[in-house]
C-alpha cells in the first residue's frame, strides 16, 4: 500500500497537518477544492481594499498560534486591548487598565454596569490568569452566562459589554458557549494582542501554505469520494493513500464521511468605504444596546493602513445569526441607519464594497473525535476549540497520531 498521505482541504488545520507531515519525511498531498489556499482564512482585493472572508483577528497568545506561526515575519497590527461600547447615544471606552492604565481610569464610572463590574472584571481577570492549564481546556460544564452571574457582574455589564464583546468571538450573543473555552479566550486576550497581519488574515494560510514543498499543494481539485483507501476526485482522477486526513469544514466531512457533519453558525460581514473613519484608534466598537443588525465593527483601517489602497477608511460590520434572503443593498442600508446613531449623518456618504455572507463560519459545538480508523482522520476546529488555536491544534494532532502509527 502506498505511504502518501492525502490531506483533503487547505485551511489551517490541513495546512498545518501537511507541514508537519512534510517536515517529518511523509509523501504528502494537500488537495483544495478552491483556487486558493486558507479555507475561511482568507483575503482579497477589491476596489482598493484589502477585505478579509468575514471580521477575524489572530490571537498572539493562543499556544498552537505560536508554536506555528512565524509571527514576526507576519509583521502583525494589534488592536487596542478593549472596546468601545455604543449605547444609548453614547460611547464608554473600556480596556485593560494593566495594559493602558491611563485610559483605563477613564472607564471606571458610568455605563455599562458600574464601578462594581470594573471591580469583579479586575479579580475575574486575575482568577483566570491564575488557572491551570487544565481547567481552561476542560469542558465546565456551565455556560459562560452562567459562569458571569456566578461572578455577580451585574446583568446590565453582561448584557452590554459580554454580550456583544463574546458574541463577537463564538457568533453568538446568548453566551452559551461552554465557560471553560470563554475563559481560555479571555486569557489569550489579556495576556497577548488580537492582531492582523499587515497583509491580511489570508497571510496566516500562506506562511503555512509557503513551507510546502512544490507541487504538494492542489487546488481546483474536489473530492467526491473516499473509498477505502483510494480519494476520487471530481476530474476523474483518484489517488491512492497509506493515510488520509479530512480536514474540511464540519458539513464537507459529513459528507464524505458519508456521516452527519458538525452543524455550524453563520454570519454576514459588511464591508463599507468611508471618507474618513468614525472615530479614531484601534478599537473594536461594540453593540452595548442589542438594537439594529449589527453586533461589533472595526475601522481596520485603523489598525493597519495596508487596508486601503488610498485614503478612504474600510470599515467592517459584523451580523450574527442566520443568513436570511435580504439584499446587500437593504443590509447596507440597516446598518447604516443604525451606525447614524453612533456616529452621525456622516455614515450617509459610506459605500458598499462586499458583503460575505459566511455560512459555515464556526462548528456549533467541537465533538467530532479526531481518530476514525486505522489510516483515516479527522481534522478542522469541529474537533477542538472553534478557534484558530483549536484548528491548528487539530492539524498537528492528527500528524502526530499517523506519524505514531508508523
Amino acid at each position: 500500500m502506498s505511504k502518501r498521505v492525502i490531506v483533503i482541504g487547505a485551511g489551517l488545520a490541513g495546512l498545518r497537518a501537511g507541514g508537519l507531515l512534510q517536515a517529518a519525511g511523509r509523501d504528502v498531498v494537500v488537495l483544495e477544492a478552491a483556487e486558493a489556499p486558507g479555507g475561511r482564512v482568507r483575503t482579497e482585493r477589491v476596489d482598493g481594499f484589502q477585505i478579509d472572508r468575514g471580521f477575524q483577528v489572530l490571537l498572539t497568545a493562543y499556544p498552537e498560534v505560536r508554536a506555528a506561526l512565524d509571527l514576526r515575519a507576519l509583521d502583525l497590527k494589534s488592536f487596542a486591548p478593549g472596546a468601545l461600547v455604543f449605547k444609548d447615544g453614547k460611547s464608554t471606552t473600556l480596556c485593560d487598565p494593566w495594559r493602558m492604565p491611563l485610559r483605563g481610569a477613564g472607564g471606571l464610572f458610568g455605563p455599562p454596569g458600574g464601578l462594581a463590574d470594573r471591580f469583579r472584571l479586575a479579580t475575574f481577570r486575575s482568577r483566570i490568569s491564575l488557572a491551570s492549564e487544565v481547567e481552561l481546556t476542560t469542558p465546565a460544564g456551565v455556560t459562560f452566562a452562567e459562569a458571569l452571574r456566578a461572578h455577580r457582574f451585574s446583568k446590565d455589564f453582561i448584557d452590554s459589554f459580554f454580550r456583544p464583546w463574546f458574541g463577537g468571538i463564538t457568533l453568538d450573543r446568548s453566551l452559551s458557549a461552554d465557560a471553560a473555552f470563554c475563559k481560555f479566550v479571555f486569557r489569550c486576550l489579556a495576556h497577548g494582542d488580537a492582531a492582523v497581519p499587515a497583509l491580511g488574515m489570508g497571510a496566516v494560510a500562506d506562511q503555512l501554505a509557503s513551507r510546502l514543498r512544490p507541487g504538494t499543494l492542489r487546488t481546483g481539485c474536489r473530492v467526491t469520494a473516499i473509498e477505502g483507501a483510494v480519494v476520487r476526485l471530481q476530474s476523474g482522477e483518484t489517488l491512492e493513500s497509506g493515510a488520509i486526513v479530512v480536514a474540511t469544514e464540519g458539513p464537507e466531512a459529513g459528507r464524505l464521511l458519508r456521516r452527519p457533519g458538525a452543524g455550524s453558525k453563520s454570519v454576514t460581514c459588511l464591508s463599507f468605504a468611508a471618507p474618513k473613519p468614525p472615530y479614531a484608534g484601534p478599537w473594536l466598537a461594540l453593540n452595548g444596546a442589542n438594537l439594529g443588525p449589527v453586533n461589533n465593527l472595526a475601522v481596520m483601517t485603523n489598525v493597519s493602513a495596508t487596508y486601503s489602497s488610498d485614503s478612504r477608511a474600510l470599515v467592517s460590520a459584523t451580523i450574527l445569526g442566520p443568513i436570511g434572503n435580504e439584499s446587500d443593498a437593504h443590509l447596507a442600508d440597516q446598518s447604516r441607519a443604525q451606525m447614524r446613531g453612533w456616529f452621525g449623518a456622516e455614515v450617509d456618504a459610506w459605500t458598499l464594497v462586499r458583503v460575505d455572507r459566511i455560512h459555515h463560519a464556526q462548528p456549533l459545538a467541537a465533538t467530532a473525535p479526531g481518530f476514525l480508523r486505522a489510516g483515516l482522520y479527522l481534522a478542522g476546529d469541529h474537533t477542538q476549540q472553534p478557534s484558530a488555536h483549536g484548528a491548528l491544534r487539530s492539524g498537528r494532532v492528527a500528524a502526530e497520531a499517523i506519524l505514531a502509527a508508523g
